[in-house]
């Protein structure tokens, strides 16, 4: 399975794919430079959550180049190949990254400014290659970021997972994390065996297709010397747990729930209270070390818009400590007006049922992932 192809498109493997509803799992970690050691979990899972990121290298390629940006104000068309070292809290060096992001789209009414990001990070015990979409915005640069991790050699071959970043000094340094398991089987029939005891919520859903309301205006992308790519970015987005199956089994009745619980749910997702997609989803907790600040969570979740359907997928750490910030996860557009597209799913738990949300999807993202900065 390789999920990274020349061209991006949907990430669909036999193995786990990623996406995330709202709640997590922890994480285990191995022998590895800046992480510790877990047993007693379903699953063999790496992490490293404690990482600083200082950039050594960076060759940004301007648009105009008469008009640099200012900030993180970036323009379409911007492009950036980066190199960085990743350490653990001692300072001891755990990992080399290098990469390249490419910004395919910007609104700065709705204050979107699209990264597509590649990746290859060597560790000295094997090599993960990370992609995703980001924005990053002077409104919101601070926010950790999700973009889905695939370890490809040495100790991560066959691993999916996250890598997280917070920048910590624009353009300099951040916070990072990296989060991958072994194992993770994909689960995209909605198939829940038995309701939450005096949980399960009234079947909101049962005509909800037919109740979505009809879709936004098209938005004006701000000015640029570049044209945008064809991309579709959901804003402001309310989501609200409908149904819920689990968790099962062994959870105890802690929060986030423990090793090897699953949990199925539907949703709807409104906007300025208009009704504009429903969802099913699934998500499993592979592992879980509250003492780390450790807590993942694997899940798969089916969108359905008036005009399209998406899917999503995605590990991430949710944890006490972190509940109310963003998380993210992989997207894929399958149907309609989504259909080959390919992004991000953010979300932020805002209560028990309830969550904030945006969705980033785009057409003709390109791979890049030869590290060929510019001499100039």
């Amino acid at each position: 399975m390789h999920i990274f192809r020349k061209k991006a498109r949907r990430r669909r493997s036999l193995l786990a794919l990623v996406t995330g509803s709202f709640i997590v799992a922890s994480l285990a970690v191995p022998a590895t430079a800046g992480a510790s050691t877990a047993t007693g979990v379903p699953h063999d899972c790496v992490n490293h959550n404690t990482l600083t990121e200082v950039i050594v290298e960076k060759y940004p390629i301007f648009p105009d180049p008469t008009n640099p940006p200012v900030g993180s104000r970036l323009q379409v068309g911007h492009q950036v190949y980066f190199k960085a070292e990743l350490r653990d809290p001692a300072g001891n060096w755990v990992a080399t990254s290098k990469g390249y992001s490419y910004v395919p789209y910007r609104d700065d009414k709705e204050d979107v400014i699209l990264q597509y990001a590649q990746e290859t990070i060597e560790l000295a015990d094997g090599v993960i290659r990370t992609s995703g979409v980001y924005s990053v915005t002077p409104n919101n640069y601070n926010e950790w970021n999700y973009i889905s991790a695939e370890g490809v050699s040495g100790r991560y071959a066959g691993m999916v997972g996250a890598r997280t970043f917070q920048i910590t000094q624009l353009g300099l340094s951040l916070n990072a994390g990296l989060y991958l398991c072994a194992g993770l089987q994909e689960n995209w029939n909605w198939n829940p065996k038995q309701p939450k005891a005096e949980e399960t919520l009234a079947d909101k859903q049962s005509n909800a297709l037919a109740a979505l309301e009809a879709a936004e205006p098209p938005k004006d992308p701000a000015d640029s010397p570049v044209p945008p790519n064809d991309c579709e970015v959901h804003v402001g987005l309310r989501e609200v747990l409908t149904e819920e199956y689990g968790p099962a089994p062994g959870d105890g009745g802690e929060w986030p729930p423990g090793a090897g619980s699953s949990m199925h749910y539907k949703s709807e997702f409104r906007k300025d209270d208009r009704l504009v997609a429903i969802s099913k989803g699934y998500s499993y907790t592979p592992f879980k070390d509250p003492a780390n600040d450790i807590g993942l969570k694997f899940v798969q979740q089916t969108i359905t818009f008036r005009d399209g359907t998406i899917r999503t997928s995605g590990v991430y750490n949710l944890t006490l400590s972190n509940v109310y910030e963003w998380h993210a996860m992989w997207a894929d557009g399958v149907s309609g007006r989504y259909a080959g597209m390919v992004g991000s799913r953010m979300f932020k738990v805002t209560g028990q049922a309830d969550l904030d949300g945006q969705i980033y999807l785009c057409n003709d993202l390109v791979e890049h992932w030869t590290w060929d900065p510019p001499t100039t």
